[in-house]
Formats: structure tokens, sequence, C-alpha cells
């Protein structure tokens, strides 16, 4: 019960832990107080001091000395009176001598009112702004407090450790328990001792002979927790305070804020990761943007900053890549909010890029240390030992993370041996100045951006960043040498377009230096050597491109052997035929390629570039030639008999009979090679991929479908969808939604299927910078429209003169016919006559006769609109005898549909469209599609 005992002239409010005398307050203790509180309440009864102890302190292990003391506090407080009214009972208690009267009512209103402005004042430091998505972390660490916990919340500086402790506390003091106790240790010195600080808060006068025994003393009763704040320069002294109130038997739970974890025993550890952020090319607006961690905190202070700037939806972009190159940290996300007042979102991102440091416009009150980027970068970097500061330095050349490989081959210096780099390593990711993250059994080490472009200023003031960038480049150049290919190893792959060295990033980067002003050209000369051939093989064409093109530009300057250059040809020539097309540039570079010398590497190279010229003239419609060159890569004896050699030789012979129009034979040959799954050596022959196998199915697709089989086909599409979506399979996703895909469902009349397939094809082919499949795209587009509509879209011819001047006519006979029939439906019997003869002639040239059926077909459907019946049936029998004759079923019954229709048609074509029907009858592959399928008009 709440009221005021009186004793003598001594007056104690209980309710405000008030004792006065007179018209003054008596300073007291709080453990005294207590005492107090206790032995007037059984005055003149004698209190056991272990039952003092137990109600005082909440423990049993304090000492008699520590008892002792408070009651010597409370009898000086009492001053002369003191030894009269507190009594000892030797070796047993304590006793009131006193005569205390209490009275429970009125409330002491002024008393009251007194008591809760102190407490106000001292919960001030609790309050924090509304944080973002600490919540689940604040509500976890309140659950798990309890006797003698210790947790320290860490992570890098900024992250917001200091605030999610405070909003601990707070809510500990919104449940209605006592005050926690707050140390800020912030301007604590290395050696400082934590007592006299927690003496400070205490109210105890310095005074005191025995700190320690005076602060803990004076510790109220039920403390319901310590927080240390900001202990990662005071580590030592933080442990020993911890250990001094733990052995003193003080079970009160701890609370610290550290970017580096104490130590102690049984500390537990609560990491703060980076908040929420997107990804870089998401696209947000502002109401979903709040789903990110990073933007919400963002959007929610920039809303708090009303009549400075007002968000706009324009801005959403730019507030991405803010708190991405932020890394989501919150600190550092408040200080770039400020900066609106004066700087658009657009305007901070570009200084951002530039490594603008977000200054000092946060509340005056505001730590030093979080006044800017920088000040809270080099609070933790100013303490490190020079040799830790130079492996931080040196980890900032890194893209992302590097694994420990990296590591060693790329830090060194003065004092850096292995294991002195190991050890710092270790340091530094303690120190949250290092990330460490684990993916596929590797340990991955990183900066985060804000840090390593600090770090990274650092190495360029000093003047180390070329030499640094050079050990990186032979790094990189060493782990691609020694590498096994890429083929067959999908984890391999994966590594490559991972986060950490040795990775794409880090290779552009190594690349970006070693071709520039400053860089090395025979270190960038042998970097080409062995990278354009993992570029290619990753499906990265427009890199492997630029990679061979800048080695060659440099050969005048670079001594190197022959096979460098024939082999950088070879590459440079199949890379821009993947970019360009085939082109004249690539097939010179391509010859220049294949060129035959004695040596057996240059033998190995000339097969690589046949291989290209392969695809060469497959892209330009020639599969003839192609076939030869298939031929050509054909071991020419047992001795030189590779276990894959004669496989990869098959494959690119069926694949060219089924561009041939061998439609049936083509499949044969395709399962074969499907079935014996070739595994080919890395730069053996212009491969792509970790799984090479998927072109061979995209041309079998291609052949079920021509078969009528269109279920099939598309199954199989299904099947190997997943592998076309891996980054390493960029060219073979265009190859399958181009040239199979697309006239597929365009067959099927699935126009929206169509069109979702060419909108894919156009975001793949500019993803991988494939220029001619842009244009490709587009003339699909073009082609599917004028198909629909029935009349020609105007920049169709356009878009086929490119195609043609480019030499790719890959699908060329499929959008001429589209185009022709759109002519004949427009009237216009001249141009269609053109068209199709044109595109005839080139097939008949260069045996492309995947498609001569069909045009053969239109040939006869424009005769009929001509009255001209001789012709007609000749173009519809010859269509019938190709389409049959080579296995493409699904042509046959279009061919046979345009005879059926044709009312006109003389009684001996009508005859033999009866037989054509009864074969399809007999021969045609029912897989569930409808044999009565037939195109409408």
């Amino acid at each position: 019960m709440e009221g005021v005992y009186t004793f003598g002239d001594f007056r104690l409010e209980t309710r405000s832990r008030r004792l006065s005398r007179g018209d003054q307050t008596v300073p007291i203790g709080d453990r005294a107080l207590d005492i107090l509180l206790l032995l007037i309440r059984t005055p003149g009864e004698t209190v056991k001091r272990a039952d003092i102890v137990a109600e005082v302190w909440g423990a049993s292990q304090i000492s008699d000395g520590a008892l002792r003391f408070q009651i010597n506090e409370l009898r000086s407080a009492l001053k002369s009176d003191g030894a009269r009214l507190i009594g000892t009972v030797a070796r047993t208690g304590y006793y009131f001598s006193g005569t205390a009267s209490f009275r429970s009512e009125p409330r002491f209103i002024e008393s009251a009112v007194e008591g809760a402005t102190q407490s106000a004042e001292r919960r001030k430091r609790f309050e924090t702004g509304a944080i973002v998505g600490r919540d689940d972390t604040i509500r976890e660490t309140i659950d798990s407090l309890g006797p003698n916990v210790c947790f320290t919340i860490t992570g890098p500086g900024g992250i917001g450790k200091t605030t999610v402790a405070r909003c601990v506390a707070r809510a500990l003091l919104a449940e209605g328990r006592p005050d926690p106790i707050w140390l800020d240790l912030s301007n604590a010195s290395e050696d400082e001792d934590i007592w006299p600080a927690l003496a400070r808060e205490l109210g105890v006068g310095p005074g005191a002979q025995n700190v320690a025994q005076a602060a803990l003393s004076a510790l109220p009763k039920n403390t319901p927790l310590f927080a240390l704040d900001c202990c990662e320069h005071v580590l030592d002294s933080v442990g020993r305070f911890i250990s001094d109130i733990r052995r003193m038997g003080l079970a009160t739970p701890i609370l610290a804020t550290s970017r580096e974890t104490l130590r102690v025993r049984d500390e537990r550890i609560i990491r703060l990761a980076p908040l929420g952020l997107p990804s870089a090319n998401e696209h947000l607006d502002l109401a979903s943007a709040g789903a990110y961690g990073a933007l919400e905190l963002f959007i929610r202070r920039a809303r708090d900053m009303a009549g400075e700037y007002t968000l706009a939806e324009t801005d959403v972009d730019a507030i991405r890549n803010i708190v991405r190159r932020l890394d989501g940290i919150p600190l550092a996300i408040e200080l770039a909010v400020v900066h609106l007042s004066s700087f658009s979102p657009q305007d901070l991102d570009r200084l951002l890029q530039k490594d603008f440091d977000l200054v000092g416009l946060l509340p005056r009150d505001t730590p030093d240390r979080h006044q800017t980027l920088r000040n809270m970068i080099d609070w933790s970097y100013d303490r490190l030992d020079a040799r830790d500061k130079i492996v931080l330095d040196q980890l900032s050349i890194f893209v992302g993370g590097a694994d420990l490989d990296a590591c060693l081959h790329v830090i060194s210096g003065e004092g850096v041996s292995q294991n002195g780099l190991i050890e710092s390593l270790a340091r530094l990711v303690e120190k949250s100045l290092v990330i460490r993250e684990c993916a596929n059994g590797r340990a991955l080490y990183r900066l985060l951006d804000t840090t390593r472009a600090h770090c990274l200023s650092k190495l360029r003031l000093r003047g180390e960043e070329d030499r640094v960038l050079s050990r990186l480049t032979r790094y990189l150049a060493a782990a691609i040498r020694d590498q096994t290919s890429v083929e067959g190893h999908k984890q391999t792959v994966d590594r490559w377009f991972g986060p950490a060295c040795p990775n794409l990033a880090n290779l552009r980067l190594a690349k970006t230096w070693a071709f520039g002003a400053g860089g090395d050209p025979p270190l960038a000369v042998e970097l080409a050597q062995y990278a354009a051939p993992l570029l290619m093989q990753l499906s990265l064409l427009s890199e492997c491109e630029s990679m061979a093109r800048d080695a060659l530009d440099d050969r005048e300057k670079v001594d190197a052997p022959s096979e460098v250059w024939q082999a950088l040809s070879a590459f440079l020539g199949a890379a821009t035929l993947a970019t360009k097309g085939p082109t004249d540039s690539a097939k010179a570079a391509l010859e220049s390629g294949s060129s035959r010398a004695a040596t057996p590497s240059s033998a190995r190279i000339a097969a690589l570039a046949a291989s290209g010229l392969y695809w060469l003239w497959m892209y330009r419609g020639e599969p003839l030639r192609a076939l030869t060159c298939a031929e050509a890569l054909r071991p020419q004896g047992d001795a030189d008999l590779g276990e894959d050699d004669d496989l990869v030789a098959d494959n690119y012979a069926a694949m060219a009979h089924q561009a041939m129009g061998r439609t049936a034979a083509a499949e044969r040959e395709l399962r074969d090679v499907v079935d014996r799954q070739a595994r080919v050596s890395l730069g053996r022959f212009m491969r792509i991929g970790s799984d090479p196998g998927l072109m061979s199915q995209i041309f079998l697709m291609k052949t079920l479908w021509l078969q009528g089989r269109f279920r099939s086909a598309i199954d199989l599409y299904e099947h190997i969808r997943p592998g076309l979506r891996a980054p390493e399979h960029g060219l073979y996703r265009a190859w399958a939604l181009n040239e199979a895909l697309v006239p597929l469902y365009c067959a099927m009349e699935d126009y929206d299927a169509a069109r979702a397939v060419i909108d894919e094809l156009a975001v793949s082919a500019q993803s991988q910078s494939m220029q001619i499949r842009c244009v490709a795209g587009l003339a699909a587009e073009a082609a599917l429209e004028t198909k629909v509509l029935g009349r020609v879209r105007s920049d169709l011819p356009r878009l086929l003169g490119t195609l043609r001047r480019n030499h790719f006519h890959l699908l060329l006979p499929w959008l001429e016919g589209i185009h022709a029939e759109a002519r004949l439906a427009e009237g216009d019997h001249n141009a269609c006559r053109a068209i199709l003869m044109d595109a005839i002639s080139f097939c008949e040239a260069n045996q492309n006769g995947w498609w001569l059926p069909e045009l053969s077909s239109l040939m006869g459907q424009l005769e009929t609109r001509s009255a001209n019946d001789a012709m007609a049936a000749a173009w519809f029998e010859k269509s019938h005898y190709l389409s049959t004759s080579q296995g493409s079923l699904a042509l046959a019954i279009r061919n046979l549909h345009r005879v059926k229709i044709w009312s006109d048609s003389p009684l001996a074509l009508r005859k033999k469209a009866d037989e054509w029907g009864h074969w399809l009858s007999e021969h045609y592959h029912d897989d569930g599609d409808p044999m009565f399928w037939v195109p409408k008009d």
C-alpha cells in the first residue's frame, strides 16, 4: 500500500520513494531506501540478513560486505539518528528501533509529479522514430530476456543496433516495468572501467571509496535490463564488467550493442541484416515499394519532410537505386533522405554513383560517428591495425565478394602472409566490416557497397589500385585456364554467374582495367585467350565479341604465338555470328581462324573455327555447305577418333538434314544423338552452355511439328524449357523461340501464344545484345500481325530486307511465305509471284528444303487465283511430293486443304487429292492432334 511513514522529523513517501527531513530531500540510494522500507514495516522486529538480501537484491550470493555497506549508507542518510534508528543483532540481522506512523491518504500530488518528471526525463533516451523491418527481432528479444541472459546486437555501423536496443527498453517500460539501466559507452576510453559510468547513471557521488560496491548498492531493485550501448571499442572493459556483476550474483539481463561480439560466456548473438531490398530491375510503384523494408523507410522519412520534398511515382526507380547502393543500411538511408531538401532522388542517385559522401544534415544531437557515411565507417576503420587495413582495402578491389582462394591469390602486402590474411579476414568478419556468406560449400567474403567505396578510395590514394588489379587479372586468367569445361558442369556455370570472385563481375572489371589506358596489353591478351571461350560457353556473346576484338586490336603491341591470334579470330567470328548475324565480317574472322598449320593446337583451333563456319552456313540458309563443314569435323582415322568427336559430326549432320527438308531422317538421327549425350572438351567446338544437347532437342522439336505432331513438339519444349531459361543457354533459348515456337504456334493458329513467344524473344535478345535476333523478333511480330489481319504491315518488307542484307536466312522462307500470302489476299498477284519465286529459287539453289513444300503450295494457290489450272495442279503435286518424301506431313495436310477448297480444280487433281488423303490417313502419326486439322483461310 502506498502512503507516508513519519518518524521523528523524517518523512518517507513510498509512492515517490522520497525521504525528506523538514523541507529538505535526503539523498539516499535505492538499495538503502529498500532496506529502510523493509525494516520500517515491522518496527522492533529483527529481519534476518538472508531475508534482507533476498528481498532487496533478489539474489542469495551477495556478500556480507555489500549488506554492511548499504546499512552504513542508510545510517549516514539518517545522520545522527542513524545509529539509534537502525539497530544490529550480532550475526543475525537488523531492525528499526524508532516509532513510525503510517498514513495511506491523501496521496501527495506534489511528490508524485516530481517523481514522474524525473522518470520522464530518464525515459527520453529510449525514444525513437517509427522503425521499419525490426518488429520480429524486438519481440523475440523481449520474449527471451530472463535471468543471467546476455544478448549482443551486432552488425555493421548504421544497421540499427542502438535503435533496436532502445525499442526493447521502451517496450519493457510500456509493460509497466521499472526503468532499464542505459549506459552509452561511445565516449568511453578503451581502458576505461564501466563501474564509474554505472555509478554516474545511478547518481552515486564521486567520493565513494568502492565505486563498484556503491553502484551495485544504488541499483534499483527489480531492474529489468542492463543496456550497454556502443561496446566495440571497450570490449575488455565490458567483459570484465559483465563478469563482475555475475560473480556478485546479479542476474539482471544484459543487452549490449556492438559492431563486434563481446565473446563473453553464454553470449547470445543477434545479427542485424540490412533492410529488405528489391532486385536491380524490379518494376515498382510507391504502393508496392513498401513490401521492401529499405524502400519503406526511405518513403516514410521522405513523407515526414512535408513541405521540403513530395515524392512522385517517377521517383521510385531512383529511390530503388539509392537504397540498393546504400546496402539497405537504415542510417545511410536516413542520411540520404535529409538530402531531399537539396536534391531530387534522381540527382542523389547520380551523386552516389560518384561516391558522394552523405554529409551531416541529421539533428545536431546525432553522434559524430553517425553524421556522415565516412564517419560511420571510420569509427571502425581507424581502430584497425595496419595489416587489417591492408586486407580490408585490397578486399575492396573485388566487385561483390571473393572466395578464400581468390583472397589468397589477390591480397598481398607487407606482413600479410597466408596465415596473417586468414586471421585478418576472421577479425574483419567479427568486427562486421566484412560480410561472410556461404554458397555451395564455399565461404564468401564481401564488403557492403558503402564500405567498399570508402576503402577503394583509400587504395587509390595510396596508388595501389593498379597493382592489386594486376594480381586480380592474373588470378582470373589462371582460374579460367585451369578449370574444367563448363559443359556438363552446372555448378561451374553457377559459380561464374554467382556473387563472388572468380565470377563474371570481377572478370569484367579485370577486362576493363587490362585493356584500359593504364592496363597491361600482354596480360590483357592472356586474359582474352582464356576468357573468350568461357564467355562463348556462357552464352555471353557480345562480351565474347568485345573481348576477342579488343585483344586482336592489340596485336601490334603484344608478341604472342600465332595460335593465340588464330583462336581469338575464331571466337570473334563465332560471337559476331550470334550477335550481328552471318555477316561478311563474321565469315572473314571464322575463315581466318580456320587456317590449318602443322601444330596440333593450330589444327584444334581450325576445327573449332570450322564448327563456327558450320553455324554460319546454317544461319545463311545454306545447309548443304553446313553439312560439308560437319563432315570435315569427323576424325580422319581411328588414331584421331576421340570418344565424342564422331558424335559431334553426327549431331551437326542431323541438324543440317532437318534444314534441308529431310524431316523423317533428321528425327531418327537427332533422337540417336540425344540418347548418346555428347560431352565435349572446353574450346573443342563452338558449343554453348552446361547442356549443349539442348540444341539437338530444339531441332527435334522442329521436326516433330513439321510432321504434324504438335502436341509432342510442345511437350518436348516444356521438358527442355527449364534448361533453356538458364543464363548460359541464352542463344539456345533464342533459337527455340524464334525458329521453332513462333512458326509452330502460328501453324496451330494459336496467335496469342505466338505473341507471348515473340515478347519473350525480344526480352531475351535484348538482354544478350543479340542485335540480329532483335530484328528477327520484330520481323516475326510484323509477320504475325500480317497473317492475322490478312494485309501486309508496313514495316515487314523493310525488316525482311534487313535480314537478307545480313544473310540471316534461318526463318526467311517462313516469313516470305506469310508476306506472299498477304500480297495474294490483297490482290497483288505480281508481288506475290515475285516473292515466292525468289524464295523458291533461293531454297532450291541451297537445298534449304524444309519450307519448300509450303512455298510450292502457295504458288499453286496463286495460280488458282490466276486461272492457270495446269500450273496450279503442277505446283500442288510438287508440294505433295516434297512434303511426303520429307516426312513433313503437317505441310502435306496444308497442301491438301488448299486443293480441297479449290472448287474448280481439274478432275484429275481431285482424284489425286483423294489418294493423298487416304495415304495421309494411313501414315499420319496421331499423338493427340486430330487428322482433320486444317488451317483456316
